[in-house]
């Protein structure tokens, strides 16, 4: 169990770390509803799925998984870095 945990450590921490980022950009306002869906959704899963402890882990460490990726999209988009304008224009390259 004490293994599975372990890799909460990085996931939580750089999810953490986006949060600060987009506070300091002025974006938290954003996160933070994204962010409460996402823990009731780990909640109601491990309410729902988990039969042991072990299951329980698992649970936690993808879905921890899931917040950080979409923690890590949210601070791209919002720095402008990842936008959808720039995905149309790289694939409307003209071909002559």
């Amino acid at each position: 169990m004490t293994r599975i945990y372990a890799l909460l450590i990085p996931f939580y921490l750089l999810s953490r770390l986006i949060s600060n980022l987009l506070q300091v950009v002025k974006k938290a306002h954003y996160w933070a509803p994204v962010y409460i869906v996402l823990i009731n959704l780990q909640m109601v899963s491990i309410f729902f799925l988990a039969d042991n402890h072990v299951d329980m882990a698992w649970i936690v460490v993808i879905l921890n998984m899931l917040i950080c990726l979409t923690s890590f999209i949210m601070l791209l988009y919002f720095t402008h870095k990842f936008s959808l304008d720039t995905i149309k224009n790289l694939t409307n390259v003209n071909r002559t």
